[in-house]
């Protein structure tokens, strides 16, 4: 039957829904074929299944053949300089999902390493450091918010570079979403994704260069700016694109000291209304990463999480000065 699992504890350990058995035997029948089980007590259970599959098909160019053109194309090209040796990790416990996004990363050239569970995870990154992981929310033993907060805990006490972490759920509950920047996690991918929501997100956070290790002054997420987001206002400005540029760099300088001061006091609401409009001035000019921060400062406001909220302004503070310094640097360079 649907949504019944056998022992109820199944579902805390391995997860599920108890809809597997009745999509597969759905599925098998509409294919013209059946599904059964043979079961003993205390050995386990043997699931088969029969369906009726035309043979011409893999000499028309469909059907399992074009499955195999599909998994086995080449590369597709990355634009917008992503780091190609950037490390990834996907943590994903459904065997499916696992295959297709694996698949996924594959086509866009990329080969991350996969955990299944928070055990697997701690493991992988003693010994590795990744620039990426892509942590689904619906995991065996620990939910992905719990398994995020760990991971900063980790790298608050290491000292390390903040490792990007996206969250990869099929909910499409904002306060998931907002619950993902309260606990640390960098950005939202939605269930099913597509290649191209990859490449956006790997665009989007994994810029060509990112060093392992930088300066405390000079924090590695304030350094990316996004150059086509950049070139795109130019064009659209075009004559009034270095007065609006310096008008807007004096503002973010202005904005960062209010910020810090709003942060200091305490007073949630001013920090609101400073980083609501703060986030969009850096994302306008390219600078998406640090627009991220100052949203998640601004979740932080409405929620009143004061510790957090100073632990997060120590951060975007060198973010956002070196965000001012790479655009006046980008600045320079075009009109020498």
């Amino acid at each position: 039957d649907p949504f019944v699992q056998a022992d109820a504890t199944i579902a805390n350990t391995h997860g599920g829904t108890g809809l597997g058995l009745a999509i597969s035997k759905r599925l098998v029948r509409m294919m013209g074929g059946k599904l059964w089980v043979e079961s003993q007590v205390g050995q386990g259970s043997t699931f088969s299944f029969t369906v009726q599959v035309d043979l011409d098909m893999t000499h028309q160019g469909n059907g399992f053949e074009s499955s195999r053109m599909l998994l086995n194309r080449p590369p597709l090209e990355i634009r917008g300089g992503v780091d190609p040796t950037a490390r990834i990790l996907v943590v994903e416990d459904n065997p499916v999902n696992q295959l297709v996004v694996l698949k996924m990363f594959k086509r866009l050239g990329l080969m991350p390493d996969l955990a299944k569970d928070a055990s697997d995870v701690f493991r992988l990154i003693a010994g590795e450091r990744y620039d990426m992981i892509l942590l689904d929310l619906q995991l065996p033993g620990a939910d992905g918010f719990e398994l995020a907060m760990r991971i900063r805990e980790r790298e608050r006490e290491s000292g390390g570079v903040p490792t990007v972490l996206v969250a990869f759920t099929a909910s499409a509950f904002e306060s998931d979403r907002r619950r993902c920047l309260e606990v640390g996690m960098n950005d939202f991918l939605s269930k099913p994704a597509r290649v191209d929501d990859i490449k956006r997100i790997l665009i989007r956070w994994l810029r060509e260069p990112r060093p392992h290790s930088m300066p405390e002054s000079c924090s590695s997420l304030g350094m990316g700016l996004n150059l086509a987001t950049l070139d795109g206002l130019r064009q659209d400005l075009e004559d009034a694109f270095d007065s609006v540029m310096e008008i807007s760099l004096m503002s973010m300088g202005e904005r960062l000291v209010l910020l810090r001061e709003a942060v200091m006091e305490g007073s949630f609401d001013r920090v609101m209304r400073i980083a609501h409009p703060f986030k969009a001035t850096c994302r306008q000019f390219g600078a998406e990463r640090t627009g991220a921060l100052l949203e998640q400062l601004e979740v932080m406001g409405r929620a009143g999480n004061l510790r957090d909220m100073t632990e997060l302004m120590q951060r975007i503070d060198p973010e956002v000065q070196a965000v001012i310094k790479s655009l006046r640097e980008h600045g320079h360079r075009e009109m020498g």
